[in-house]
């Protein structure tokens, strides 16, 4: 059932918005040609939204939830998919951006921008802040995988992108449509084989959409000498500050090709200049309060101090295609002119720089580096910014020999490289090592193990979505405070238990209420109760040590609560109360 109002408002729009092109001189066509890899990115997007949302499309609340807390199932690929869920409901209840049904919101000063668009669109659909936080699992996911999709549509177009701008000016068309399509397809074989659908399943998804974006304007606006004078002084800094509303240190990636911009401003367009100057003071001064919020989230403890493990990826070929397309640009630069390489060098010099940063900083708070949660993040903007402008070097070097062999066995030589271009990929894609993490090679590309990994979890058992759902049925009343209970061990669910209760309680009192909660809640109830040799026992002594506490306890069957049996008949419900969670399938 279309909405009465939303969808026919949002296709009014983009319908006036078409007609309006048609009589704006000069404007671009409603529309364009396509070309072969402009074709290739679109199919890249598609095809990573169907593998990413595919398997949670026909799949109850219930299977979703569990899928989505699946980083605690200890496979060969841990992943949490939940953990922005609260900031979206929260959201799309409040209407507002920040929470304000507690001082204390996980998440409070964690910039919010992805998950404002995802409720715009919410809104615009003709979704009322009204609407059951139940119901928003699903749009959830959704809105994630378009997310994520997008980010890979656009790494592929701008391998392309990159591929046409670092040929030499007197260069065949041809020659440039194979180098452009050669880099989006090993570009979109990287988005669909390698670590971006687990780095989905980590709830990285609006990560993924600002690396990408900061690649994105990078590469379109410094792609040649009139794309910077006509395009890189105002998409620079509108890019700017999105991505300081998303992922602050990705918004260091375009300060030195703004820099470039500059310099051809003033080379070539001086009149120009003042107007960069003067919008990127405005976008310095909408983006200044990211900064704030984001110094102000970790200012009891250094960068480096922040430890958390992140899903295996392709770690060492990520430092490996940096120094590659670092110094074959570096040494070619003549042929693309050397103010476009230096900026297209961009994102991955920030990267670089960024991340020996991080790593400076863990290294003095005592922390490895496989540990350090914003290095390793830091190294993974580093391989999404290395991708595409790899896959344009070694495309323009793989089309330049093309051209030089014999027409007829061209097509052959085409089908070669493809076909170097899959095992390359697959191979790239295989290798997950990080220094200090125990583990291994994958046997297979972490694309097609996250998928595996993701199936595995909406086809399990929902007993932990069943719990959530009755957990968040069962608010907090009476001064009792609602908690789940997964008892470690339970073969029917694969779980780290102690740690799927502390998320999986949180994300039902965001279902419950509308908003996040604290982790110390959980922390005292359930995780340090779970962790000891013996839970029932350890819970009795917690009630003991703390009068004024009192729990609401939801448990996936009634073989926990007999468990339980002892502790309720000495506390009484006045202290303790069990809900067994309802069986969804």
């Amino acid at each position: 059932m279309i909405p009465p109002l939303g969808w026919r408002l949002l296709l009014s729009a983009v319908a006036l918005g078409a007609i309006g092109c048609l009589y704006v001189r000069r404007s671009a066509p409603v529309l364009p040609r396509i070309r072969v890899d402009d074709a290739i990115g679109l199919v890249a997007g598609l095809v990573s939204f169907v593998v990413l949302f595919g398997v949670y499309a026909t799949a109850t609340t219930a299977r979703t939830i569990t899928g989505l807390l699946q980083w605690w199932a200890g496979g060969e690929l841990p992943h949490d998919h939940s953990s922005h869920l609260p900031m979206f409901v929260q959201m799309m209840r409040s209407g507002s951006w920040a929470g304000t049904s507690s001082p204390d919101l996980l998440f409070a000063g964690y910039p919010r921008l992805h998950v404002a668009i995802w409720s715009a669109g919410e809104w615009a659909a003709g979704i009322s802040a009204g609407t059951p936080a139940v119901d928003l699992v699903r749009p959830y996911v959704a809105w994630s995988a378009l997310t994520a999709a997008l980010a890979a549509a656009v790494l592929t177009w701008s391998a392309s992108i990159a591929a046409r701008a670092l040929m030499p000016r007197r260069t065949a068309s041809r020659t440039r449509a194979v180098a452009a399509g050669l880099a989006g397809t090993a570009t979109a074989l990287w988005c669909l084989l390698g670590s971006m659908g687990s780095m989905f399943d980590f709830a990285a998804a609006s990560f993924l959409a600002c690396a990408a974006l900061v690649v994105g304007a990078v590469t379109v606006s410094v792609r040649s000498r009139a794309a910077m004078t006509r395009l890189g002084w105002f998409v620079l800094p509108l890019a700017g500050v999105v991505a300081a509303y998303v992922y602050l240190p990705l918004a260091a990636g375009l300060l030195l090709p703004a820099l470039a911009v500059g310099v051809a401003l003033w080379r070539w367009r001086r009149r120009r200049l003042v107007w960069f100057v003067v919008v990127g003071l405005v976008c310095a001064a909408l983006a200044a309060p990211a900064l704030t919020a984001i110094t102000d989230s970790v200012r009891n403890a250094p960068w480096g101090a922040l430890t958390g493990g992140l899903p295996a990826f392709e770690y060492w070929p990520a430092v490996v295609m940096a120094a590659v397309a670092t110094l074959t640009l570096a040494l070619s630069s003549r042929a693309a002119g050397r103010l476009v390489s230096l900026a297209l060098l961009g994102p991955v010099l920030s990267a670089c720089a960024v991340t020996l940063y991080f790593l400076v900083d863990s290294v003095r708070a005592g922390v490895t580096i496989g540990d350090s949660y914003y290095t390793n993040k830091m190294v993974y903007a580093l391989l999404l910014a290395a991708v595409p402008l790899t896959a344009a070097v070694v495309a323009r070097w793989t089309s330049l020999r093309l051209a030089k062999v014999p027409p007829a066995r061209q097509g052959t030589g085409l089908v070669i490289a493809l076909v170097v271009i899959v095992i390359a990929v697959a191979e790239i894609s295989t290798v997950t090592l990080r220094p200090g993490v125990g583990g291994g090679v994958l046997t297979r590309p972490a694309g097609l193990a996250a998928f595996e990994a993701r199936q595995s979890a909406v086809t399990r058992i929902p007993l932990v979505g069943d719990v959530v759902l009755s957990a968040a049925a069962h608010p907090d009343s009476d001064g009792h405070t609602t908690v789940t209970w997964i008892p470690v061990a339970r073969s029917v669910t694969g779980y780290r238990s102690e740690y799927v209760n502390m998320f999986a309680g949180r994300l039902a009192h965001s279902l419950a209420i509308g908003s996040d909660i604290a982790y110390e809640r959980y922390n005292v109830t359930v995780d340090t109760i779970l962790r000891t040799a013996d839970p029932v026992a350890s819970l009795g002594e917690v009630l003991q040590a703390a009068p004024d506490l009192r729990l609401t306890l939801v448990v996936p069957d009634q073989q926990v609560a007999d468990s339980l049996a002892g502790v309720v008949a000495k506390f009484g419900p006045e202290r303790l109360r069990l809900v067994i969670a309802d069986r969804s399938d």
